[in-house]
């Protein structure tokens, strides 16, 4: 495949035993590169002890896995609960499957899709255009201008997870980043972000929707297990605004 300058590029690794769905996730994938605005590179196994010494090296670089769940040495899943025990984060996990009794036990690996092979034509594409649709929106380059006492600072509005008021302080919770306390109020912060990715769950406190894990009684939990208090008045609005968030992604 030759590369074009104009597109990104996702790393995808394939592992199933059988040749013939290799080739047919391939010629898929293609099909739909030759769409999007990414260009796909493949690193096909049908050995799943291969993959596995290539996984514990550390070194592999991949954007998307999909694994088969029924083979002859290592399961999908046995490969997927390798994924999680090492350093590897940032990843679209697919199980591919003949049959659809695993689906329960898939569940709690967390995977992103779970694609029957005999509706491979239809649940593929689906699941990679949703994935892409992610990635886009992660990419996406929104920045704002943090005014502290010591120092300005530009950051990403992606690493937000959320900022509240605090004793009369506005603090920013971010992802990898501890905290900033910065001299705005919250309406002038809410301002400055992109409102499809915001919402307002109590007075006191707005959320970065790409952080919500699921809203519960009067609680918003995010990836990161944090709990927060959502008030009644806030959450019809909070709903509508979530599934209309992810609703673009499914």
């Amino acid at each position: 495949m030759s590369k074009d300058a104009n597109k990104g590029e996702l790393n995808i690794v394939l592992c199933d035993d059988n040749v013939n769905i290799i080739q047919e996730v391939k010629q898929l994938l293609s099909q739909i590169s030759s769409k999007s605005n990414f260009d796909f590179w493949i690193n096909a196994y049908t050995s799943s002890t291969e993959l596995i010494k290539d996984l514990k090296t550390g070194r592999m670089d991949f954007h998307m896995i999909f694994l088969d769940i029924d083979m002859p040495e290592n399961s999908g899943f046995d490969i997927a609960k390798i994924i999680a025990s090492l350093d590897y984060d940032n990843y679209f996990l697919i199980f591919l499957t003949a049959y659809s009794n695993y689906v329960y036990e898939a569940i709690k690996l967390s995977p992103f899709r779970y694609i029957r092979k005999s509706h491979m034509d239809t649940e593929l594409p689906e699941a990679i255009e949703s994935a892409l649709k992610i990635i886009e929106r992660e990419n996406e380059d929104e920045f704002i201008m943090l005014l502290t006492q010591n120092y300005i600072k530009k950051i990403a509005q992606k690493d937000i997870v959320y900022f509240e008021l605090v004793d009369r302080k506005l603090i920013i919770h971010m992802k990898n980043t501890g905290t900033f306390i910065i001299r705005k109020t919250m309406k002038e912060l809410y301002a400055s972000c992109n409102p499809d990715n915001f919402a307002w769950i109590n007075s006191g406190c707005i959320v970065n929707l790409r952080y919500v894990n699921k809203l519960e009684n009067n609680t918003v939990l995010l990836d990161n297990g944090t709990q927060l208090y959502i008030s009644r008045t806030r959450k019809v609005e909070f709903k509508k605004k979530f599934l209309s968030y992810w609703s673009d992604c499914v």
